[in-house]
């Protein structure tokens, strides 16, 4: 008998176009709006004249998908320098850190 990897579940994530609400009903129910994005975790798209204009998303979940890019950046610019063969070895990139981490000391 093989043993298979599993990954973790997910949460499911709505589409987006199945939040879409015009900005008079936003305005209107803004209270129950900001409690449904903190709840449920998914945001609200806002039309104007049915237009998308604007979205409104909890500020937690923002900037955790704000920081998911920066990373994702990072590793990108990584992955180009690795292929480029811009790599640093290991031990000068663990020297470096523990001088910062002692400067950081000193620091406080």
């Amino acid at each position: 008998m093989s043993a298979t990897a599993t990954m973790p579940s997910r949460p499911r994530f709505s589409r987006l176009s199945d939040n879409v609400m015009p900005f008079s009903k936003v305005r209107n129910n803004l209270a129950d709006c900001i409690k449904r994005t903190r709840t449920t975790h998914v945001p609200i798209i806002i039309t104007q004249n049915g237009c998308a204009t604007s979205v409104l998303a909890d500020l937690k979940d923002l900037e955790d998908f704000m920081e998911m890019q920066e990373i994702r950046e990072a590793v990108r610019i990584g992955d180009e320098q690795i292929a480029r063969g811009k790599t640093i070895p290991h031990e000068q990139v663990m020297r470096e850190m523990d001088e910062m981490l002692d400067e950081m000391e000193h620091v406080k």
